[in-house]
């Protein structure tokens, strides 16, 4: 897959479509929780780690071992994300540590996290109460805003003084895919010499669900291609009908169940 296909089929697509969905759900009154706000935020903070790999003005290959993963994410927060968004410097390792890596691990940020939703508020620092809020309607929105100023441009071949190329960025591409391949099969070939025979559960489930796989057409629109597959994801090597949509979040009104936990 090449590099600008990936991009608009998995970043714009998925990760960005994925972020503008959650971020129109609304708990019905009077319930205030639920709002997705967490997992917005846990989403978008993994894909600029992805993001952040992809962007490394280096030639190296990933590290699948998760000792870079800082590395890949700081390079995309201080050379992307704040550039767009000045007030996040020196925040890279703060959002790491006390947000994203606690809603990875646990589905819990550390202590001094609020999230919110639909505040429409900037970020708030209050070091003295040791405090950071942080709306997840208005992040998720500064990284498409980032991503749609800085990095679309350097695949399409309008940006000026980029720190990498679409070549480099396409390496970094196939060494990801190269990594979770080889892992994919090391751990399948693991399970093939266990005592559970996979191959003889899968028939029995289908004929007890009444399952068949589905057929894809690869010459449809990503989008409609997938919308009704009740299975995981699955990424087509062909050519992809590209979808632009800079701008996915809408200004809302404050709300009084806006989700916001501490």
């Amino acid at each position: 897959m090449t590099i600008k296909d990936f991009l608009t089929h998995s970043v714009e697509g998925y990760l960005f479509k994925d972020l503008k969905n959650m971020g129109q759900i609304q708990p019905p009154p009077p319930e205030d929780k639920g709002a997705a706000g967490y997992p917005m935020l846990m989403s978008a903070l993994a894909g600029m780690e992805l993001l952040g790999y992809l962007l490394m003005p280096n030639d190296d290959l990933f590290d699948g071992t998760g000792r870079s993963d800082n590395a890949y994410f700081s390079n995309y927060w201080n050379h992307y994300f704040a550039a767009e968004e000045p007030k996040y410097k020196g925040l890279s390792e703060t959002f790491r540590s006390l947000i994203r890596n606690g809603l990875a691990h646990t589905f819990l940020t550390k202590h001094g996290i609020v999230v919110t939703k639909g505040t429409n508020r900037k970020i708030i620092v209050n070091a003295t109460q040791k405090e950071l809020h942080v709306d997840a309607s208005v992040f998720c929105q500064e990284l498409v805003d980032s991503y749609t100023r800085y990095v679309r441009p350097i695949v399409d071949g309008t940006a000026t003084g980029a720190a990498t190329t679409p070549e480099r960025m396409q390496m970094k591409l196939d060494s990801v895919e190269a990594e979770y391949a080889k892992k994919s099969k090391n751990l399948f070939d693991t399970l093939a010499k266990t005592k559970a025979k996979f191959n003889d559960i899968t028939p029995s489930m289908a004929q007890n669900t009444s399952y068949h796989p589905p057929e894809i057409n690869t010459a449809m629109n990503v989008s409609a291609s997938f919308s009704s597959q009740p299975m995981s994801r699955i990424i087509v090597s062909s050519v992809f009908t590209a979808q632009t949509e800079p701008v996915i979040f809408k200004k809302q009104k404050p709300k009084k169940n806006s989700d916001e936990r501490k």
